[in-house]
């Protein structure tokens, strides 16, 4: 049940960020939504499902350097792996990618804050966090 839920919060975050995207690629989005889903449901994110996200054109620089501070917040070896296998993509054989780093990355994108209050409380939320 937790992994439904995560997986329904992660999957509607997705949906946001392919709508903006359908008017560029909207078979890549769709196909980057699929193997996400899949690499979440199998606990770890791999190379051939990190191709799908870069082919959609979502795995920037940014993108990445979120995901390892959040795999470093989370000790799950993101800058160790990196430096061992070379390469951002070459790491992610490793199983540093996991749900949570996923997740909790793509929570930190998803918040918006219309207001100061709103934007207070989301910066004390991750502050909270450890980030």
């Amino acid at each position: 049940m937790v992994l439904q839920c995560l997986l329904l919060r992660v999957l509607q975050t997705l949906l946001l960020c392919q709508a903006q995207l359908l008017s560029k690629h909207p078979q890549q989005a769709s196909t980057a939504m699929y193997q996400l889903s899949q690499a979440l449901a199998a606990g770890t994110v791999k190379l051939q499902d990190w191709n799908s996200v870069v082919n959609a054109g979502m795995g920037g620089q940014v993108f990445q350097d979120a995901l390892i501070r959040t795999s470093e917040h989370l000790q799950t070896g993101a800058k160790a792996a990196i430096a061992a296998k070379g390469s951002f993509r070459e790491s992610l054989q490793t199983g540093w990618l996991t749900t949570e780093v996923l997740t909790q990355t793509l929570d930190q994108f998803s918040t918006a804050a219309d207001t100061q209050e709103e934007y207070e409380a989301a910066v004390k939320k991750f502050v909270d966090q450890g980030y």
